[in-house]
């Protein structure tokens, strides 16, 4: 497995991370039980920063509605130039979402609500 793996050098921009180092991985992406591949490396949400750092190679964005953030999230995305099937957007569910029927109901509010901001298509 590890010869199919590549190396991965990722050199952050100074103006997101003044006193970053190089990072360097050798997995780019972990399968998850659904098939899904998600990115290794996260960036969590906070302003300008989504689309600055897309452009530097994070492609795991962490976010989750109570942070209030889906507006700004979308527009990050969006101006990063970065096709959105490249992208791995991580929410949460919220504490009190335990039963599968509430899971369901609270993905619907979401999907109205706090997805549909964050479109990168218009």
């Amino acid at each position: 497995m590890a010869s199919s793996l590549r190396l991965l050098r990722i050199y952050p921009l100074p103006q997101i991370f003044p006193r970053a180092r190089t990072l360097t991985t050798r997995a780019t992406r972990h399968a998850l039980n659904t098939g899904a591949k998600i990115p290794v490396l996260e960036f969590g949400t906070f302003q300008d920063a989504v689309s600055r750092c897309l452009k530097a190679g994070f492609h795991l964005i962490d976010t989750a509605q109570v942070y209030d953030v889906e507006v700004e999230v979308g527009r990050g995305m969006r101006e990063s130039g970065v096709p959105r099937e490249d992208i791995f957007l991580a929410t949460k569910l919220w504490c009190n979402t335990y039963h599968p029927d509430d899971v369901e109901r609270d993905w619907m509010f979401r999907s109205e609500i706090s997805i549909r901001p964050m479109s990168t298509c218009c």
